[in-house]
């Protein structure tokens, strides 16, 4: 049971994560080695002009996609 609990807990560090990762107080709280990994890397990205781009250009294209799907059923 003890393993579960800890599972639990990396889970519920990761939804604080995807919930909050734009506020520096919420995630400067958090001491799960994985999610500041996660969270250096995002801000990796954000500063990097080129990187934020293609991000816009492949969000753009999926979404592109999905109004094709959904205009031909």
């Amino acid at each position: 049971m003890a393993a579960l609990y800890v599972t639990g807990r990396f889970f519920y560090v990761w939804v604080t994560f995807f919930k909050h990762w734009q506020e520096e107080l919420t995630m400067a709280n958090i001491e799960h080695e994985p999610v500041k990994d996660a969270m250096s890397r995002i801000k990796e990205l954000s500063a990097d002009e080129e990187a934020r781009r293609l991000a816009f250009v492949r969000e753009r294209a999926l979404r592109d996609e999905i109004s094709f799907i959904n205009e031909a059923k």
